[in-house]
């Protein structure tokens, strides 16, 4: 059975929106069970086959697909070290940004202060 790159990449996104289909389909597919078991598994497999195509024009949308599949893994793994990690990141900003504007506000009356003495 010949698949065009298109349809495994909107096979993908089928899937992605939790479309579910019968097993017949992914035989003739020729998609093992072990990566239909899992969802991220069966979008990786299906994404890698579509980008490892030699068409070219195939390449960009299904790499894109499989990179945000691989983004939104990591972030699943990593999510509550990767949001410590970003509130002290914006904390650290804040308290620089609030230290600064109170030297520059200071800065100007300690200056009208010392040449009044």
């Amino acid at each position: 059975m010949i698949v065009s790159l298109q349809a495994l990449f909107n096979l993908g996104f089928m899937i992605e929106e939790d479309s579910k289909l019968t097993d017949d389909f992914w035989i003739k597919l020729k998609i093992p069970l072990k990566d239909r078991i899992e969802r991220n598994r069966l979008l990786k497999s299906l994404y890698t086959r579509c980008q490892e195509s030699k068409h070219t024009e195939a390449y960009i949308p299904c790499t894109v697909a499989l990179y945000r599949i691989l983004i939104l893994e990591q972030w699943l793994k990593y999510k509550f070290i990767l949001q410590v990690v970003g509130f002290v990141v914006v904390s650290v900003m804040a308290i620089f940004s609030v230290v600064m504007i109170y030297r520059h506000t200071n800065a100007g009356t300690g200056a009208l202060l010392r040449t009044t003495i």
